[in-house]
Formats: structure tokens, C-alpha cells, sequence
């Protein structure tokens, strides 16, 4: 997988057919005689976070905000950074109980009022289902 710059998820998959097609030029090299390589990108299933969220009485909602989304970004972090934090692993789906969970831990929500996972077709799901080689694709803009 490509690095992404800022720690942030850009708005398209930065592995490009090009930059795939370089590194099986590097690798191709190395491999012994009569072995296959193939080198592609992992399938993303992309899918947004409705939530609305009680705040705890005292605390300022827009700094709750923040870090639920901290939050929220150090669980979905599709490729590992210097702060530390571990990268998702292929394969493994994400459900609504988990992101509740997720939500409920950060400090300052008191309770999860709403929460919908949304797919990329705009329709209401209950897990992100990923293929073997796939990765959940947090859209924070939607």
C-alpha cells in the first residue's frame, strides 16, 4: 500500500496503475525463474459515519467532536505512521456495534443518540463487508 501524505485518506485510491506497474518492475527481477507475480491494489469498500452524539454536560462539543474524530481516524488508519498508530488489517469488516463501541470510549460522549454506517451506494448498511485483500475506506467527507 501507498503512504498517505499527511496521514490523511485522499479522496482516490493513491494506488495508481503506474505506481503498481513500478514496483512489479522492482520486484520482477528477484524472483526466481517459472514463478508468476502480481502485483495489485487492495479492494476498498467505501462507506461514511452518521452519528449524532450526546455530549457530556460540561464539555465543549466542538473539542468532543475533534477527538471523536481522532478517534475515529486512529481506528480506520489504513496505513501505519510515525505517531505509532497500527494499520488496519485486510479482511476484517467493520460493523456498527464496533464504531458504537468506538464512540462510546472517546472521552466526553455520554451516549450515541444515532449511528448509521452509510455504503458508497448511499444505502443504510450494518457492516462494511470486505473481500479477503480488502480494506474499509472511511469517506469523512461524506
Amino acid at each position: 500500500m501507498r503512504s498517505r501524505p499527511g496521514g490523511k485518506e485522499p479522496a482516490r485510491a493513491p494506488e495508481t496503475r503506474q505506481w503498481l506497474d513500478a514496483i512489479r518492475q522492482r520486484l520482477i527481477a528477484r524472483m526466481p525463474l517459472g514463478t508468476r507475480l502480481v502485483v495489485s491494489a487492495p479492494h476498498y469498500a467505501e462507506f461514511a459515519i452518521d452519528a449524532a452524539l450526546e455530549v457530556s454536560q460540561g464539555r465543549d462539543p466542538v473539542k468532543v467532536k475533534a477527538e471523536v474524530g481522532e478517534a475515529l481516524q486512529r481506528r480506520l488508519t489504513l496505513v501505519a505512521d510515525a505517531t505509532g498508530t497500527a494499520e488496519r488489517q485486510p479482511g476484517v469488516p467493520v460493523t456498527r456495534r464496533d464504531v458504537a463501541a468506538w464512540l462510546r470510549m472517546t472521552d466526553g460522549v455520554r451516549r450515541v443518540v444515532r449511528l448509521r454506517l452509510v455504503g458508497a451506494d448511499g444505502r443504510i448498511i450494518e457492516e462494511v463487508a470486505v473481500s479477503p485483500s480488502g480494506l474499509p475506506r472511511w469517506n469523512i467527507d461524506r
